[in-house]
């Protein structure tokens, strides 16, 4: 296992795989803080779970070595499972079943996909105080305002990535949601700068 990667860790209602170096000698650390400058938060697609966000926080890690990564689970089991080959190195053990693919209790959601538009949104909107809940502490430990966090989310993830940033009091640095969308209808508290890229192949969301 990478020195740089913590297995899944519970706190404040959400499990979540941590990233980074252990920082120290910086004026952050002394001022108080932990030596982390930046923290970015990662939100994986339905039916996944954080550990399918392991290449973007190593690859953001590479080039801000001074971050720490939170790339969290979403809390609810996948009420639509999906046959998911998680072969590769990265991936744990624990999370794969004698065939090689993702176990489905290890397939997680940020909302239910059924029922109409006004449903899901609901699902949305209560979900998003307690992410936000989450980020403040997180944080806090590390004597961060929200300047220096950024929230990057795939698939379901960048929608809830995309509508927690909005419902903040101060705005974060940015968001970053890869084959996503943003559904509007969204009371906002701030504006923030989004960047929005999708596959040319993407056969589920057109990037036009």
């Amino acid at each position: 296992m990478s020195k740089n990667r913590t297995l899944e860790k519970q706190k404040n209602g959400f499990e979540a795989i941590e990233y980074g170096p252990n920082i120290t000698g910086s004026p952050a650390k002394e001022s108080g803080g932990t030596g982390v400058e930046n923290i970015i938060f990662t939100f994986h697609g339905y039916s996944r779970n954080g550990w399918f966000m392991d290449k973007i926080a190593r690859e953001f890690l590479a080039k801000y070595p001074k971050s720490k990564i939170y790339s969290l689970h979403a809390p609810h089991l996948c009420e639509n499972p999906d046959k998911v080959d998680v072969a590769k190195a990265y991936f744990p053990d624990d999370i794969r079943d004698h065939d090689g693919n993702l176990r489905r209790d290890r397939q997680y959601q940020w909302f239910s996909i059924l029922g109409g538009r006004l449903r899901i949104w609901l699902r949305v909107w209560f979900l998003l105080p307690k992410i936000n809940r989450y980020m403040d502490v997180i944080l806090r430990e590390h004597n961060l305002g929200a300047e220096n966090c950024a929230l990057i989310g795939f698939s379901q993830g960048g929608v809830v990535a995309m509508c927690a940033a909005l419902r903040r009091r101060r705005a974060p640095a940015c968001v970053v949601g890869h084959s996503t969308l943003f559904w509007g209808y969204m009371p906002t508290r701030c504006r923030v700068p989004v960047y929005f890229l999708y596959g040319d192949q993407d056969h589920d969301i057109h990037p036009k």
